[in-house]
């Protein structure tokens, strides 16, 4: 099930994080650390009603965080499709013990749902470069890479996906 998080659900959201930074420094994958997401992010979008989890037998095992709050980085990138409003996600984490269950999939439904809701039709979305997980969650969801932005002082680049709904 997928369901606006709670307060309540601060502590497994923040476990989760944790779980998946520990996962993802096994894979070489160096996206997130102790400075982002923090604890705060989270709170900030369950209060902004943006973050949204995974539920199944009353245990979390992802959250995503899905909003029009389009980075700023995106502004200045030539490479878009269109400069129509646009749905972004942020924060994807999915507990490294429920991998393989669909749940980070299910997130990507229901951002193009939250989309098409709101009559938006243009998603935009980013991964750090060494995230190969994520992008292949958005080619299999149907995004297209467009092209390079760079976000919080790191030297690799972050991958930008996009989508038209029809």
């Amino acid at each position: 099930m997928v369901r606006l998080a709670k307060i309540d659900d601060i502590d497994r959201i923040v476990e989760i994080k944790n779980l998946a930074i520990a996962q993802m420094g096994k894979n070489n994958i160096y996206q997130w650390n102790e400075l982002y997401p923090t604890k705060e992010d989270f709170l900030c979008d369950i209060k902004n009603e943006t973050l949204y989890v995974v539920e199944e037998n009353s245990k979390i095992g992802a959250a995503a965080c899905i909003d029009q709050n389009i980075p700023s980085e995106y502004k200045d990138a030539s490479f878009w499709s269109s400069n129509a409003p646009a749905y972004t996600m942020h924060r994807l984490v999915v507990d490294p013990l429920c991998t393989k269950k669909g749940y980070a999939s299910l997130l990507m439904n229901k951002l193009e749902e939250i989309a098409l809701y709101n009559n938006v039709t243009n998603i935009q979305i980013d991964t750090f470069s060494q995230n190969y997980l994520a992008q292949n969650l958005f080619r299999k969801h149907g995004y297209i890479y467009v092209g390079d932005v760079h976000f919080r002082a790191k030297i690799e680049p972050f991958y930008c996906f996009e989508k038209m709904l029809t």
